[in-house]
């Protein structure tokens, strides 16, 4: 019977390690890493390993938010910009993921370089 009973516990951890696992994978995949300079955006696109180039404008923005759409189709406001501040580099594009309501984390380099193995 005890054996049982672990062998059962065993497989509901094993099914919320999976679950826990593809919710991580989604998230992922709803990362869009991005680079900014002064005159472009190098953007990485995770859910189909896409890197990319766009204008820093609000023309470059919005031809990466049509872009997007494509690939991501209902699941697009689950979309994450991941960026580094870049002083006014960054800030037209900070003021369109607010003007658009998409989501955005502004990493400090120092933070993010934590994080890289």
């Amino acid at each position: 019977m005890c054996n049982a009973i672990a062998k059962s516990h065993i497989g509901v951890n094993s099914y919320a390690n999976e679950l826990s696992s593809k919710k991580e994978e989604a998230l992922m995949d709803n990362c869009i890493g991005i680079d900014i300079s002064k005159a472009s955006i190098n953007v990485h696109i995770s859910k189909n390993s896409t890197d990319m180039e766009v204008e820093n404008s609000l023309k470059g923005f919005k031809i990466l938010r049509s872009k997007l759409k494509k690939i991501y189709k209902k699941d697009i406001d689950d979309n994450i910009f991941i960026f580094e501040p870049t002083g006014s580099y960054s800030e037209a594009l900070r003021k369109y993921c607010f003007q658009q309501k998409i989501k955005c984390f502004i990493i400090n380099p120092k933070q993010f370089s934590n994080y890289v193995p």
